[in-house]
């Protein structure tokens, strides 16, 4: 359930697919500064002038949390009623540790997250996904890698294999 929790707030860019809200960079991962806004319950980019390390701040992207850029890819459905609408999930392919504050972040923004009328927007019951286990039913899952990625800029790929040698040489795979 954590990886889901985690996948869903990179993957689907909103907390619930009932909520309009939606989180920066959710379409691709890219590397920037976020923190939570521990008043409003999203991510929002750190601000010019702004310490990194605010109290309460968590930045998904940081090189301790994000320990690679490749991942797992399936398509399936949501995890809260309906259950119908598809999306695609994306798992990182190195597990990574969160402390117990980080994780009650992330499930104040999935399960106690309130729209503009402080409506909760989340249908989940006790932090609980909505739905057991399914089974693949001929699904594909596919593990993406930089060899899936092609680049029209070289500098790029030198940047990627710079980033990639500095996570090894720190002692992440």
């Amino acid at each position: 359930v954590l990886e889901n929790l985690d996948t869903e707030l990179v993957a689907s860019g909103k907390p619930h697919s009932n909520s309009s809200t939606t989180f920066p960079n959710s379409d691709n991962i890219q590397s920037g500064s976020h923190h939570v806004n521990e008043k409003r319950g999203r991510f929002l980019p750190i601000q010019q002038g702004e310490s990194q390390g605010t109290p309460g701040a968590w930045d998904p992207y940081h090189a301790d949390i994000l320990k690679t850029i490749y991942f797992w890819v399936y398509e399936g459905s949501a995890t809260d009623p309906p259950c119908g609408q598809f999306v695609t999930w994306f798992v990182l392919d190195t597990p990574f540790t969160v402390s117990a504050r980080q994780l009650k972040q992330i499930k104040d923004l999935i399960f106690t997250h309130q729209d503009k009328r402080c409506k909760k927007t989340s249908v989940h019951f006790e932090e609980s996904v909505a739905r057991p286990l399914q089974s693949l039913v001929g699904r594909k899952i596919t593990r993406c890698t930089r060899e899936d990625f092609r680049s029209d800029d070289i500098v790029d790929v030198r940047r990627a294999k710079r980033a990639q040698e500095a996570l090894l040489a720190n002692g992440n795979n």
